[in-house]
């Protein structure tokens, strides 16, 4: 499991959807994620729901038994790239302490659902 504080990085070469720094990408790309932590009972879900909207990014997001989250997200590879990296600090009552990227296939879902 990835540290939150070695996301960005690690993700870039391991899943390879995001670009360069400065680099220009239109490609449309699946990725799911889970979470651990501190991340039910502070507003993950509700959290991560409105920065997707914000970022224009389709999907979905839920509890899981164990304590962790997972999500599916689906959009534009810089949008799902910083959606991704958010969810490494999650809202302000949330403490991160992993997440475990992979590429998905997409379902081409519209909005972004609590599940």
């Amino acid at each position: 499991m990835w540290r939150a504080s070695q996301f960005p990085r690690r993700f870039r070469g391991a899943c390879g959807i995001l670009a360069s720094v400065g680099e220009e990408m239109t490609e449309q790309v699946a990725v799911e994620v889970t979470v651990s932590g501190r991340v039910q009972g502070v507003a993950f879900r509700a959290s991560t729901r409105a920065e997707a909207l914000r970022l224009g990014v389709s999907g979905w997001v839920r509890n899981l038994p164990d304590g962790q989250v997972e999500a599916h997200f689906e959009g534009a590879a810089p949008s799902v790239a910083a959606l991704v990296e958010w969810c490494g600090t999650g809202p302000g009552w949330a403490r991160v302490d992993g997440i475990v990227p992979r590429p998905a296939t997409a379902s081409d879902l519209a909005g972004f659902e609590i599940r």
